[in-house]
């Protein structure tokens, strides 16, 4: 009887769990190319409305389109497509069972099959358990690591910056990696968690790790925005932007709130924004605003001189981005780009096979303004500023499934290890006549960054 009463609470307890997460049923996630300019313009004017949740935004004709869509705004958008002649389709036509399916695999609680004991790099981790692990690699690492509090969030959460240095005091080149600036893009944060247990736990033990570390001091922010992650796992799974309220609005329900990526310093308010504080790229009130973006510019700015590269992680699309977003213009040292993404594309590709795009993010992804590489490359003066948009390219998009972590945080640390390498390669060939050439460096760099993938690199420090 006692037993069965236990059990008898224990499903209750789970219930009201469930009961707290806001419920996705029957909500449509469609898909559709528009093949004109009416219709990009008639998808566009639909993303004032707060219930138009657009996944990829409508950019240029012959452009996937997707758009989350609650039940009650259904029939207006699929007949505002039929009226402009826009074939669309359903991608599924229940987004809760998606997101049931990823609380089941995910969550954490005895209930959960398949994660392994300690910190696990195949699974995603609430924000409670991610600050655990920053703070015990900072302590069991206290020669390799700097746990940096960046700033407290509006809602009273640490934006944390782990540097990872094995000593040079402060002269070595830094790279910049973060993370999670959108709260939804969970595959961000897992990937950079992935990336900072691969250089502890193989520094002094793999040769290129150990080389990578000894010639530079690498700093990781692996979650920019920790109010708007804890509100995907506690309430709203797709929520994008923080938790703050906007000066002189409610704040209530999902008008609140700041997209971080459009509140930096650079075309502020520009495409890609909304002064709309319903909307899920309100740009705020002025640059600067928030807690996110502001600790990334001071970041930054304290590196600014040394950084050899910047590195930001985003989801889906399968993309890696070079500046700029707020123009079709080629910037300045486009050339270089080109041939860094080269080097990156060659490497990601070859570890697990699957395609990415490449080049500036205006033309291979869609215009955007005020965001973070954007203004490190053009403010801080960072010269090898790149925004990457991990997997998948829309079959899941912000709930891909767990299987897809490992893989993903594999081929992502293939292209800016293979990037960072090929740098330090050009460096050596400047100072030593003779060296081998581009082509021949980038080979090098890629096969040196797909052998070390055959490393066990999963195991907790």
């Amino acid at each position: 009887m006692n037993l069965a009463f236990l059990l008898f609470c224990h499903v209750c307890l789970l219930i009201n769990a469930v009961s707290t997460f806001q419920n996705f049923s029957g909500h449509k996630l469609l898909g559709m190319t528009p093949s004109n300019d009416e219709q990009v313009m008639a998808l566009r004017n639909l993303m004032e409305d707060p219930e138009m949740d657009f996944w990829l935004e409508p950019t240029r004709e012959l452009q996937n389109v997707s758009v989350h869509v609650p039940p009650q705004a259904a029939q207006k958008l699929e007949g505002t497509l039929r009226n402009v002649g826009l074939p669309f389709y359903t991608i599924t036509d229940d987004i809760e069972k998606w997101i049931e399916r990823e609380r089941e695999e995910n969550y954490p609680g005895i209930h959960l099959q398949g994660r392994t004991s300690g910190f696990a790099f195949d699974v995603y981790h609430p924000l409670d358990e991610i600050v655990a692990y920053l703070d015990d690699v900072s302590r069991k690492y206290p020669n390799l690591t700097k746990l940096i509090n960046m700033g407290d969030t509006y809602e009273g959460n640490i934006i944390y910056l782990l540097k990872i240095s094995s000593g040079g005091n402060d002269t070595r080149p830094a790279v910049w990696i973060d993370a999670g600036i959108h709260s939804r893009e969970w595959i961000a944060p897992a990937t950079a968690l992935y990336m900072i247990n691969n250089l502890l736990v193989n520094y002094g033990n793999d040769p290129y790790i150990t080389g990578l570390v000894d010639t530079n001091d690498w700093y990781i922010m692996p979650l920019v925005n920790p109010d708007g992650y804890l509100h995907t796992w506690n309430w709203n799974r797709l929520w994008r932007k923080n938790r703050a309220l906007a000066p002189g609005f409610p704040g209530v329900l999902i008008c609140r709130g700041i997209d971080p990526n459009r509140n930096f310093d650079i075309f502020f308010g520009g495409p890609s924004t909304s002064s709309t504080p319903c909307s899920s790229i309100y740009k705020g009130n002025r640059p600067f605003s928030e807690a996110e973006s502001s600790a990334i510019r001071d970041g930054v700015m304290s590196l600014r001189d040394r950084m050899r590269a910047y590195f930001s992680l985003h989801s889906f699309s399968q993309i890696w981005m070079s500046p700029h977003g707020y123009t079709t213009l080629k910037a300045p040292h486009f050339d270089e780009h080109m041939e860094l993404l080269t080097v990156a594309i060659t490497a990601v590709e070859a570890t697990h096979g699957v395609h990415y795009k490449y080049g500036p993010s205006s033309q291979t992804l869609y215009a955007t303004s005020g965001s973070a590489s954007d203004w490190v490359y053009d403010v801080a003066g960072v010269r090898h500023s790149f925004s990457l948009e991990l997997r998948d390219r829309g079959v899941f998009g912000f709930l891909l499934p767990r299987t897809e972590i490992l893989p993903t945080s594999e081929e992502t640390w293939a292209g800016i290890s293979a990037i960072i390498s090929h740098l330090q390669a050009k460096e050596k060939t400047k100072a030593t006549p003779g060296a081998p050439t581009s082509t021949a460096t980038i080979a090098i760099t890629a096969e040196t960054t797909i052998t070390t993938l055959n490393l066990n690199t999963t195991d907790t420090p």
